[in-house]
């Protein structure tokens, strides 16, 4: 099949099951846009959902570096607001506009490869951004910038066991639940590796329960609270993100047992942080935003035709009550 024919296919696939266009964040429309050599690349940045306190953090970042004058590139933003069918939506306008490369926050690590194979048809490079697609004959990207996930996972994982033998010492079993994300992203998939291996070492941990709380915080919070009702000798919580341990935590709050059981998060958030340095979570892992802006470069870098290595991997750290002050003073949590 001619490579025409195999981008109608694919466009038509993608209409079918995709939603109304998305909104941008910086621009809507396709502009006038003059020939390549007068002006800066233009390249699109797909947001699965700028709901999550991470994702609002990286746009603000592209939102600033969009109005500076030494900047390498100019940005249109889309958020895919929760579906991957709006998603998959945007990255066809983004396409069509043309833009000259796309950077791609995946909603599912599946979702994306047909709108990836329409950019691959058309010429138009993607480049994953903290989230990584399933490998797929039928979808080229670039590269890869941010965290590895796993390690995430697994740092996480050995702060629970870390702060388990610290808090219950003397506990011949401790019950632990898990709070899971967004089914089938690949956060969701690589940090729960991680956590499950740290976890699976250890056979004082008894695990009570997985549940996915979506990444949320008012999710997470209804599903401690039920399990805090079935079993209110907790021992540890551990979850996928910040926001929901978070909501564990005013469960916790709730059922009067605030700083007295162990809450792990992910991500590094500011208010998580700050509950960290008063002791009323046990620890997180931090990621940075300012990947968002590693990846510009990097998509701006392969415009140009430099050969980069296709993981660029973004430090994590991990985050307990010893250091947390340190990281609040250095402004690093967002």
């Amino acid at each position: 099949m001619m490579g025409s024919q195999k981008s109608i296919l694919w466009l038509l696939l993608l209409l079918l099951c995709g939603g109304c266009a998305g909104k941008t964040g910086l621009s809507s429309s396709g502009p006038d846009v003059p020939a390549r050599e007068d002006r800066l690349p233009l390249i699109g940045v797909s947001f699965p959902t700028t709901s999550l306190d991470f994702r609002k953090a990286m746009y603000h970042l592209l939102e600033e570096y969009a109005v500076q004058e030494d900047r390498k590139a100019d940005l249109i933003l889309l958020d895919g607001e929760n579906s991957q069918r709006k998603q998959n939506q945007d990255l066809i306008s983004l396409v069509d506009q043309p833009v000259d490369g796309i950077i791609l926050i995946p909603y599912t690590m599946e979702g994306p490869i047909p709108a990836i194979q329409y950019a691959n048809d058309q010429g138009v490079p993607v480049l994953t951004l903290d989230n990584r697609i399933e490998v797929a004959s039928s979808a080229f990207t670039v590269g890869y910038v941010g965290a590895n996930h796993y390690l995430m996972g697994l740092q996480a994982g050995e702060l629970l066991v870390a702060s388990l033998e610290e808090y219950f010492p003397d506990a011949e079993l401790w019950n632990v639940v898990y709070l899971t994300g967004i089914p089938n992203s690949s956060g969701e998939v690589d940090r729960n590796t991680g956590i499950q291996q740290a976890i699976s070492q250890n056979s004082r941990i008894q695990l009570l329960g997985e549940y996915n709380g979506a990444f949320t915080s008012i999710y997470a919070q209804s599903i401690l609270d039920d399990c805090l009702n079935i079993e209110p000798n907790l021992h540890g919580v551990i979850c996928q993100n910040d926001l929901m341990a978070e909501g564990c935590y005013l469960a916790l709050e709730d059922h009067g047992l605030a700083g007295g059981v162990v809450v792990i998060g992910i991500d590094g958030q500011r208010s998580v942080v700050e509950k960290i340095a008063q002791g009323k979570i046990a620890g997180t892992v931090i990621q940075y935003p300012s990947m968002v802006l590693e990846a510009i470069d990097d998509m701006c870098a392969h415009l140009q035709g430099e050969k980069l290595s296709y993981y660029h991997y973004q430090p994590t750290d991990p985050i307990t009550r010893e250091n947390a002050q340190e990281y609040l003073n250095q402004e690093l949590p967002w």
